[in-house]
This record gives C-alpha cells, sequence and structure tokens, in this order.
C-alpha cells in the first residue's frame, strides 16, 4: 500500500512537472517574438526621425523664405515712401512754378 502511494506521487510529480524541454522552447519563441516586434519599433521609429528631420529643414527654409519677404516688403515700402516724397516735391515744385508763372 505505501509503494502504491509512493508510486502514485511519483506519477503525480511527474505529471505536474512542466515538461522543461517545451518551456525552453516557449521561451525561445516568445525571445524571438520580442526581438521582432522591438526591431519593428526602431525601424518605425527611425522613419518617424527621418521625417521629423524632413519638416525641420522644410520649417527652416520656409522660416528663411518667410524672412527673405519680410525684407523685401521692408525695401519696397521704403521705395513706395521715397516715391511718394518724390511725388509731393514735385507737386510743390509745380505749385512754386505755377505761382511763378501767375
Amino acid at each position: 500500500m505505501v509503494e502504491a502511494s509512493q508510486e502514485n506521487i511519483s506519477n503525480f510529480e511527474a505529471e505536474s512537472k512542466p515538461d522543461t524541454n517545451a518551456l525552453l522552447s516557449e521561451n525561445k519563441q516568445l525571445r524571438e517574438r520580442i526581438i521582432s516586434l522591438l526591431k519593428t519599433f526602431i525601424e518605425k521609429a527611425e522613419g518617424i526621425s527621418a521625417k521629423a528631420d524632413l519638416a525641420l529643414q522644410d520649417a527652416a527654409i520656409m522660416a528663411d523664405l518667410a524672412y527673405g519677404a519680410e525684407k523685401n516688403a521692408v525695401n519696397v515700402a521704403q521705395i513706395a515712401m521715397k516715391v511718394a516724397e518724390t511725388a509731393n516735391n514735385v507737386a510743390k515744385s509745380a505749385e512754386s512754378v505755377k505761382d511763378f508763372a501767375e
């Protein structure tokens, strides 16, 4: 009877012990899956980083263009003011000539 009990215990222990090879295999598969996911994540992160770099370059170009446009607008405004001053001087001169002619 004692032998039968010990045999039952041995059978139970054998059945309840996890299969080491199966666990190692599952561990290896999970490790490979994690590595695959991390590689995919890194690739996607590199792609996002490259797009962000391009966006920064585009923003710098746009800022440079905006600065150039602002400088041109200031130049146009200065020229317009000079033209207005010249027109005012011409009008004064014409008024003087008119007064002199009368």
